[in-house]
């Protein structure tokens, strides 16, 4: 997963801070003479910068003056005896105390007397970071690198707002790795900071002749990652990155207006705003194989007939929907009605969940996705990715437009959230649901080797345990594998509210499954507390390692 960030303009204020300006970065020797001439260049020029306080060398071992190559009383060298990571910086930040802005560069980095211009931005004020990118450095006439949206040098945090003790724990990887930049940017994005990437206002120089570098793509930190798009800079001057084509991807997302990590803001204000008036909604999403089910049938019906290749295509990957989504479909006319179902609910919708052109769902599901995105012009798409409620713990989750609903949870691990209802604000440190009264259902178990009667039996018997219970709930959060959509739409269309959240619905309450684990190491490492649990081994099915790697266990 990429988040793709467009960068705001920084903002300055008419007065300045007299805070004072902190460099941190590593020193170490090259292998070669002329190698150790620009890192020694990048420190002096640093240290005659008369905007910068301190120089804070965060070293594997203290070097002498000679191997330094430099002398001034700014330069602050500690031994930390490993190559630096960015918790380290955190760590000494505050263990020292040191205040003001501090400046964390790789040391082949240098600033300009446009450093000084920090202190007339809001950085003080407001829990942002600046993370920019540079300038290739020629004597002459240095050029920006690219423009990119996936490289950053030079970062930029206030001490008001150092990540805190609990939080450094997932910074834990090192500088100059590929990918650190991306990391880094992910985290202080989901950890709620605004990052700024505005090159032109604060200038930060490279100095790297060779275009031999010592790290492979072995060495890279792994994602998921976020990427800046510098203030400034036309779309189609950026350069195409991570498979991030900006010029493609403009007219496919309404000039970066939908499918977009801000989209959490936008479930948020479309639930309020309905609640408010009393309006009943459905927000369906694009699945994965089973939107190639559903819209290869439509296809079908469209034509009155069944491509080879769509045949084909349903003979090599039902075994996948029963396995995976729990959906038995063992004719063509179960497949037809399966589609119907399906797609009656994008067709009752307002709000459609996608995903991202450039993420690893949509070559999957290529043709199916963009017939939905051709189909449905009206509804609004917002990022399924939204629905990864831990990347907006520090923002303002959309779950709290629910504030004082009647929630119904659907999903398989009912009876593990029913016992984590009453400690659920201890997962994250917040309640997600507050002032909510929450009951749950289990709707059928039917993935891997479990045992199944056709789909639509199934779901007509769920459905009737749900009709059970109308006029108990107000909206229902939905997790069922294949049934999602066709759940929800049941739910609509008697007269309730219904969100398809989908898998991850069980992380809202802490039930931490294989996938999260694997994906998502981060919000393990910042959120997995005493309070967290595993699902139960009768929550799990038959076969259950068999499901995409024991995903959801």
């Amino acid at each position: 997963m990429i988040i793709l960030n467009h960068s705001e303009k920084a903002t300055l204020l008419s007065t300045a801070t007299e805070d004072p300006i902190n460099i941190f970065c590593q020193f170490f020797l090259p292998r070669t003479e002329e190698r150790l001439a620009e890192i020694r260049a990048c420190l002096w020029r640093n240290a005659e910068n008369a905007a910068v306080t301190k120089i804070y060398l965060l070293n594997e071992r203290i070097y002498t003056a000679e191997e330094l190559g430099v002398v001034s009383d700014k330069i602050i060298q500690v031994d930390i005896s490993r190559r630096l990571k960015f918790s380290d910086v955190f760590d000494y930040i505050a263990a020292e105390g040191i205040t003001g802005y501090n400046v964390i560069v790789n040391s082949d980095i240098f600033v300009d007397k446009t450093i000084d211009r920090l202190r007339s931005t809001t950085l003080h004020a407001t829990k942002s970071m600046m993370a920019l990118l540079r300038y290739e450095w020629n004597s002459g006439d240095p050029k920006l690198f690219g423009p990119r949206m996936d490289s950053q040098d030079t970062w930029i945090i206030h001490s008001n707002f150092t990540p805190s003790v609990s939080q450094r724990s997932a910074f834990t990887f090192e500088f100059g790795k590929p990918g650190c930049d991306n990391k880094l940017t992910y985290l202080m994005i989901i950890l709620g900071y605004t990052v700024i990437n505005d090159p032109s206002l604060i200038r930060t120089y490279h100095v790297h002749r060779e275009t031999a570098r010592d790290y492979t793509i072995q060495d890279r930190v792994p994602p998921p990652y976020a990427v800046v798009v510098p203030y400034g800079y036309p779309t189609a001057a950026i350069t195409s990155a991570l498979g991030i084509n900006l010029k493609d991807l403009a007219p496919r997302t309404k000039g970066f207006t939908e499918i977009r990590h801000e989209d959490n803001r936008v479930l948020y204000n479309y639930i309020q705003d309905k609640l408010d008036e009393g309006r009943k909604f459905l927000i369906p999403r694009i699945a994965g194989i089973e939107n190639n089910f559903a819209i290869f049938g439509e296809i079908c019906k469209r034509s009155g007939r069944v491509d080879p290749q769509i045949a084909q295509y349903f003979a090599q990957v039902n075994g996948a929907m029963k396995n995976n989504a729990g959906v038995l479909m063992t004719s063509e006319a179960s497949i037809m009605k399966y589609s119907e179902l399906y797609v009656a609910a994008l067709d009752n919708a307002e709000l459609i969940g996608g995903w991202e052109l450039y993420g690893t769902y949509y070559p999957h599901i290529r043709s199916s996705y963009d017939y939905v995105r051709k189909k449905y012009q009206k509804p609004t798409f917002f990022w399924t990715f939204a629905m990864d409620i831990f990347h907006y713990i520090h923002s303002l989750p959309w779950t709290h437009a629910l504030r004082g609903q009647r929630l119904l949870i659907v999903s398989a691990f009912a009876d593990s959230i029913n016992a984590m209802l009453a400690d659920r604000a201890k997962i994250y440190g917040i309640d997600l649901f507050p002032d909510c009264t929450i009951t749950t259902i289990k709707p059928p178990q039917t993935q891997a080797a479990e045992p199944s009667r056709e789909f639509d039996v199934e779901l007509a018997e769920f459905c009737e345990r749900l009709d059970a219970i109308k006029g108990t709930y107000d909206v229902a959060l939905v997790a069922c594998g294949g049934y999602g959509n066709l759940v929800c739409n049941h739910i609509y269309t008697t007269g309730h509210s219904a969100i398809y959240v989908g898998g991850v619905l069980q992380m809202y309450f802490g039930i931490l499954g294989e996938r999260w684990l694997r994906e998502r190491p981060d919000i393990v490492t910042l959120y997995l507390n005493e309070w967290w649990r595993r699902p139960s081994d009768a929550e799990k099915p038959r076969n259950f390692q068999a499901v995409e790697g024991s995903c959801y266990w």
